[in-house]
């Protein structure tokens, strides 16, 4: 029988350590930076209407704003939830919008604002506008809804509160 000498078998912990080390960092980049590569943002074309302030108030048109459908409130709700950047990729959201068309999941949750402080669409309000995230969002959120309530599910917006580091930055003597 062969005798491990002392140092033979701290170096093969050793190894055991680096290797186990460097699966942990690939297994982390694979899981946090890998899906940014993917990610895709497109902008629908549609646009939102807005009064412009100068204007004179006798003037102005109506502006068309979708009434999204109601949809009632179901007694048990069985969701989903997508992120702002899965929102902004049409093959990932569609892949969810097909599991709500085909099981019981009735609703989805959306983020409106993400833990970035980021808001996931598009907006003509100038206080709200330097807010929207330029990484992940839905460009076409308000078709998106449409989408979603013309297929009768549930549409729950996500907006996070707590965690919001661009207010943090814009408000620092209220910020906790």
């Amino acid at each position: 029988m062969k005798k491990l000498l002392p140092h033979t078998h701290l170096k093969n912990n050793k190894h055991v350590y680096l290797l186990g080390t460097i699966g942990v960092f690939i297994f982390l980049i694979l899981w946090f930076f890998v899906p940014m590569l993917f990610a895709v943002s497109y902008d629908s074309g549609e646009q939102n209407v807005v009064y412009d302030p100068q204007e004179p108030s006798e003037t102005k048109e109506p502006v068309d704003i979708y009434k999204p459908i109601y949809i009632e409130t179901p007694e048990q709700v069985k969701n989903i939830y997508m992120s702002a950047c899965v929102a902004g990729t049409p093959s990932f959201r569609e892949d969810l919008i097909k599991i709500a068309d085909t099981t019981e999941i009735n609703s989805i949750i959306i983020d409106i604002k993400d833990f970035s402080g980021g808001i996931s669409f598009l907006t003509e309000n100038p206080v709200l506008k330097p807010y929207v995230s330029d990484r992940c969002r839905a460009s076409d959120m308000r078709s998106l809804i449409r989408t979603m309530n013309d297929k009768g599910i549930y549409v729950i917006g996500r907006i996070t509160v707590f965690q919001d580091p661009l207010y943090a930055d814009a408000y620092p003597e209220i910020a906790v």
